[in-house]
């Protein structure tokens, strides 16, 4: 008898070792939800813009004259939101330049706003830096004022909007 429960319990033990190895190849794997990544970059300027542009966010006073205000992207970094603050407590116009793109010898804008963006900026293309940026003292487009004196621009890159 006892051999009988022996021979039982080691046929019983061996089919459950057959079972469970089916049974887990039957489980599906999750996929992983893809995550957002951030990177923030600050960009100090010190000196007011010369001039006033009039009724428009476009175009500017470079905020590194002379040299450009140049931020590089990572490859894998398609948006960007950018908020700038400055000492007057003042919106700025601000306008972001992928360079000369079409070779026509000026800066071409991809994005024009004053104060902050509202939604993230999807970049031209995946990884493609910030050549300069541009503000000026004036009227935003919606003409409220834009002042230019000293502040930083934060620039939050993300793979995600």
């Amino acid at each position: 008898m006892k051999r009988a429960i022996a021979v039982a319990l080691s046929l019983g033990l061996l089919a459950g070792a057959m079972v469970a190895p089916a049974d887990a190849a039957k489980k599906k794997k999750k996929r992983k939800k893809p995550v957002k990544v951030e990177r923030v970059v600050e960009v100090a300027y010190d000196k007011p813009g010369i001039g006033v542009a009039l009724a428009g966010d476009n175009g500017g006073y470079g905020l590194s004259f002379p040299s450009a205000a140049a931020v590089p992207a990572m490859p894998t970094e398609k948006y960007v939101s950018v908020e700038i603050t400055d000492e007057s407590g003042q919106n700025v116009a601000i306008s972001l330049s992928a360079g000369d793109i079409d070779g026509d010898g000026f800066a071409d804008t991809f994005a024009s706003f004053c104060g902050a963006t509202e939604e993230p900026i999807e970049l031209p293309e995946p990884g493609m830096a910030i050549a300069d940026m541009y503000a000026h003292n004036g009227t935003c487009a919606d003409n409220s004022p834009s002042i230019m004196t000293a502040g930083v621009v934060k620039l939050t890159f993300s793979n995600m909007p």
